[in-house]
């Protein structure tokens, strides 16, 4: 089973970027069986185009505003789906494929530390409803709007290394020459960062720069721990770290080490160009037993939102489901105008 997840940034605007394609071929050269994608924007009247595709079904839900946010999810016609529940309206769809449930999601994006509760109680939302399915088959597929890991963030990335250098710098000049030991600098190093942060908190907990450039922090930190607390800070983080901890497993980093391998980037910066970006779109599992991950990839190579997609190849042991498939039912304009008259 392949996967494929994209924030397309309004998918009106994404197709008339085609070159002339169709959206159903666009599909097809992505390859995959199931494409979730978010930020759709519109109404289901004003896509109507897309619940006609003539190689998938789709399944989406819309935003009681037309034209925000928007998830839909387009599965091959030749696969199975058994079950399409709207989770949070316009934010997070649930479909039942075979034995996996997957969640395709577009979480809230928040600016600041202390997040308004309106916007954490979606990601709540979804937290809820997975206490409820005790499945082990479970896939949260989407834009996510967090990273929970500093080197998925080109700005704590950046401030990171800094550290580490000047650390490295003055661990090199003040101790290597006085003190042979290696265990007993790292002690006195170690100390003395403990006594710059104290020193520091007196006149408030962080240093202000007067003019930060936007593609930097906007603060002085002093060591890589004074760092790390600030950017848990927001809750969104500790949402999305709490998540792994209770056993979710990051696809990618499953297959992938390296740095700087982000998904979504600064338009207005044009940051995509020089791959200044952040991690925060992603495809997580439930139990790292129940699949087989072949190959997880950002795919760097596909324009037309401020994303890219991220896809998933899997090989999952599992019968073929008894349940009914809403894939047979097809995709055409009498079938949408039914549901609707009668909905």
């Amino acid at each position: 089973m392949k996967i494929c997840s994209f924030n397309i940034n309004g998918i009106q605007s994404f197709v008339k970027l085609l070159d002339g394609k169709t959206f159903n071929e666009w599909l097809l050269e992505m390859d995959c069986d199931i494409c979730c994608l978010q930020e759709i924007k519109g109404s289901r009247e004003n896509l109507s185009q897309f619940f006609t595709l003539k190689d998938f079904c789709t399944f989406a839900t819309f935003h009681r505003q037309p034209g925000r946010h928007g998830v839909a999810t387009f599965v091959r016609k030749n696969g199975h789906c058994s079950e399409s529940y709207e989770v949070l309206q316009g934010r997070i769809l649930r479909t039942k494929h075979n034995s996996t449930y997957l969640y395709n999601c577009y979480m809230p994006f928040c600016s600041v530390d202390d997040c308004p509760v309106e916007i954490i109680s979606e990601y709540h939302k979804l937290n809820e409803d997975l206490k409820q399915n005790e499945s082990r088959n479970v896939m949260i597929v989407g834009d996510l709007n967090a990273t929970y890991n500093m080197i998925d963030n080109y700005l704590y990335q950046k401030e990171y290394e800094k550290l580490h250098y000047v650390a490295e710098w003055s661990n090199d000049i003040k101790y290597e020459s006085e003190i042979e030991n290696i265990e007993q600098r790292n002690k006195i190093l170690e100390k003395e960062k403990i006594q710059v942060i104290m020193e520091h908190s007196k006149n408030g907990k962080y240093t202000e720069k007067i003019k930060p450039r936007r593609n930097e922090l906007p603060i002085y930190y002093f060591s890589v721990s004074e760092l790390y607390r600030a950017f848990m800070n927001k809750k969104q983080r500790k949402w999305l770290k709490n998540m792994l901890l209770d056993g979710f497993v990051d696809t990618f980093r499953e297959k992938n080490k390296d740095i700087e391998q982000y998904t979504c980037w600064d338009q207005v910066l044009k940051n995509r160009s020089v791959n200044l970006g952040v991690r925060i779109d992603y495809i997580l599992i439930r139990c790292k037993d129940a699949y087989k991950i072949i190959r997880a990839e950002i795919r760097k190579d596909v324009y037309g939102s401020d994303h890219c997609p991220v896809t998933l190849e899997v090989e999952i042991d599992e019968p073929k489901s008894t349940e009914r498939n809403l894939l047979k039912k097809k995709n055409n304009i009498l079938g949408f105008i039914k549901k609707k008259k009668y909905s």
